[in-house]
């Protein structure tokens, strides 16, 4: 199958410190793959790097198989790249359904889409989503008024809807409860059977309900990568994160 991203030797320095050392991962397109660390590993920066917030001291990033290196965020965005930072952001001010529609793809900006007369294909689109994110019986209210884990649904809602071809979610359990991680858990399993997927986290409990593979990363480079199982008893995992005890541990 075609790799849908590929991240070659990517290194990015900071103020004299390397935070990506000669970075390689590869995800075939239509692939869920989940990407663990802790703290420091690289992996927000990796996310930074291929949406093009930031641009790489040197290596390649191939998406969609065109090298996109140092692409502006704009530019990534339009060409399908779809972002979920760790604190959600959502227009805190306007209705949750119309969240959902100032993303929905052909729109030009917040304002217009406000002032734009839905089509029925676009409400139809609006309604599926809210219905995924299940946040239907919450579409008129303001998003302010949802609760954390409900504004991480609808963060993912707005992604969504803007059909990428690549999505990317940093720690989307981040500040969860338990039945949210849950629920999330589901949500991104339902997402990833129509669209390819690089999902970071740390929380153990919430990777093994959705992971299928998964890349391990520690000073700014991968040091394992395959099951659950296999990551968990990998040596240098277990050596470098917790001594000489077991990931799942954790």
């Amino acid at each position: 199958m075609a790799h849908i991203l590929q991240v070659e030797n990517l290194v990015t320095k900071v103020s004299g410190y390397t935070i990506l050392n000669g970075l390689n991962l590869a995800l075939e397109e239509g692939e869920m793959r989940v990407v663990l660390g802790p703290n420091g590993a690289g992996k927000t920066t990796m996310i930074d790097m291929i949406t093009g917030r930031y641009k790489p001291h040197s290596g390649k990033i191939i998406f969609n198989g065109r090298n996109i290196t140092g692409y502006p965020a704009h530019k990534t965005y339009a060409m399908g790249i779809g972002r979920k930072f760790q604190v959600p952001t959502v227009y805190l001010s306007l209705k949750v359904y119309e969240n959902i529609m100032v993303c929905a793809k052909g729109h030009r900006s917040v304002f217009g889409s406000l002032l734009h007369r839905p089509s029925r294909g676009d409400q139809e689109r609006i309604a599926d989503i809210l219905q995924l994110i299940g946040l239907e019986d919450k579409a008129e209210m303001d998003a302010g008024s949802l609760s954390h884990g409900e504004r991480q649904w609808l963060e993912i809602g707005m992604l969504v809807v803007s059909s990428p071809k690549l999505l990317l979610l940093d720690e989307p359990t981040t500040g969860m409860t338990v039945a949210g991680k849950t629920k999330t858990a589901q949500l991104i399993k339902t997402i990833a059977k129509q669209h390819s997927m690089l999902v970071v986290e740390h929380d153990m409990h919430f990777i093994r309900q959705i992971a299928n593979k998964i890349t391990v990363m520690h000073q700014g480079r991968v040091i394992a990568e395959g099951t659950m199982n296999e990551v968990e008893n990998d040596p240098k995992v277990k050596e470098i994160y917790l001594g000489k005890g077991a990931i799942s541990n954790a």
